[in-house]
């Protein structure tokens, strides 16, 4: 009996020593250089700026670079949410890092996919990538909606139509203004929706 549990504790401890031995390997391997160290822990950062090819608001492959190789460790996984032109992806990619990306916009679906493919290459490390599309729901949202156990309803009923240029709102910065507006104060609360305005 006293060897059965000397041999678990044994293994116990192996597998410790081991993991800890393969976590001491990757943080060895994401460790940042000294002057890595310094240029990005630094206020500012300089560098060049991406075309604008095939999306609207590019950024170079440095910005997610710096930011993966901060805060994660090789074998981490990096969330996009917001995936563009799959710049994030591609940064990940190149250093080891695993990657999630989401995007709404299904016409960058195809950037995406080639960018990814042609930075993966024989010499580099073999990289699984899947590219899918979220299926339309079945049903509506405002039918989702209704069967929720607490739908919030606004009991206080606004006027909400008020036309701004009626009640001449405007600015100085583009000289709209025309005359100045007739300040009220009010002299009584009726109800959350009605107000008696002072006359003078």
């Amino acid at each position: 009996m006293q060897k059965k549990y000397t041999k678990e504790i044994e293994l116990f401890f192996t597998g410790l020593l081991l993991w800890f031995g393969i976590k001491r390997i990757i943080k060895g391997k994401s460790k940042l250089s000294r002057q890595e160290w310094n240029e990005y822990f630094y206020g500012h950062w300089n560098f060049s700026g991406e075309k604008q090819d095939k999306h609207l608001a590019p950024f170079p492959e440095e910005l997610p670079k710096r930011l993966i190789k901060m805060f994660s460790f090789v074998d981490d996984t990096v969330l996009d949410p917001f995936l563009g032109s799959g710049t994030t992806s591609v940064a990940a990619m190149k250093l080891a890092r695993n990657s999630i990306g989401y995007e709404i916009n299904a016409g960058y679906l195809p950037t995406i996919e080639k960018r990814l493919k042609d930075k993966t290459s024989i010499f580099e490390q073999q990289a699984e990538i899947e590219i899918g599309q979220q299926e339309k729901p079945a049903s509506s949202f405002e039918k989702e909606i209704q069967n929720l156990p607490y739908i919030f309803t606004d009991h206080v009923a606004f006027e909400r139509k008020v036309d701004p240029k009626v009640l001449n709102f405007g600015s100085k910065i583009d000289h709209c203004r025309t005359s100045r507006i007739r300040d009220y104060t009010v002299d009584k609360v009726v109800s959350p929706s009605k107000l008696i305005l002072s006359k003078s």
